[in-house]
């Protein structure tokens, strides 16, 4: 199999995301955690802490 292969099997192996797990954000700012669906958006790429409007906002691991 090559590269070009492997994208017409879907979905792949241990890559697919849990539907049971909640995605959280942390805000450097304030130190909030939160659900990535609380998040704020004024603009499309940007994302913004619900708790301080702050966009130092990253994925928890």
């Amino acid at each position: 199999m090559n590269d070009d292969e492997d994208d017409l099997e879907l979905p792949r192996d241990g890559i697919a995301p849990d539907p049971d797990r909640i995605a959280l954000m942390e805000c450097f700012t304030c130190g909030t955690i939160f659900p990535r669906h609380d998040v704020k958006s004024v603009e499309k790429g940007t994302l913004r802490c619900p708790a301080c409007d702050a966009e130092n906002v990253w994925n928890v691991d």
